[in-house]
């Protein structure tokens, strides 16, 4: 489980956690998403049903300004919706569509978890290799977009799109 999110299941499907082991199950029990697999003698095992698999498609962005502005809770929602651009960012180099706070604000309340998950798997990456100092896949998408890795930025990254270099970005 990882550190960060131990009081933020929800946040466990944007970390692509499918599986996890608890010594207390109380938390997971009463989060919807997650269902028991095995009790063991001293912990639990649960199935995120939501997780989101590695690599995810966003074709809009949220200002990082905007994105501090907004609660914890819609911060969770705005994850699953839109990349999130920090300031030093140039949008207009992604050619992306931008949502504004009074629309993520409106978004939270009718936002409907199981089809934002069904999207975002939909356009997700399909690893073909993965290993400690490269990984491969296929994505497929219909707008202009950013893939979103969810780990950790590394400032010596590179990324290749069709045989050719592209640009990296840190952002959410």
């Amino acid at each position: 489980w990882p550190t960060g999110l131990l009081n933020y299941p929800f946040l466990s499907l944007y970390a692509c956690e499918k599986y996890s082991l608890v010594d207390d199950p109380v938390p997971l029990e009463n989060a919807p998403q997650y269902e028991l697999v095995k009790r063991y003698e001293k912990g639990s095992m649960f199935r995120n049903k939501l997780f989101l698999p590695f690599g995810l498609a966003f074709d809009c962005y949220v200002s990082e300004d905007d994105f501090l502005q907004l609660s914890v809770a819609e911060r969770a929602v705005a994850l699953l919706q839109a990349v999130i651009l920090s300031n030093q960012t140039q949008p207009e180099q992604h050619n992306l569509a931008q949502i504004g706070l009074s629309d993520l604000r409106q978004g939270a309340t009718t936002f409907s978890l199981e089809d934002t998950v069904a999207a975002r798997r939909e356009t997700a990456l399909t690893l073909s290799s993965f290993s400690q100092t490269s990984f491969e896949g296929k994505i497929s998408v219909n707008e202009r977009s950013i893939l979103v890795l969810q780990t950790p930025f590394d400032s010596g990254w590179q990324a290749l799109q069709d045989g050719q270099t592209v640009p990296v970005t840190k952002v959410d």
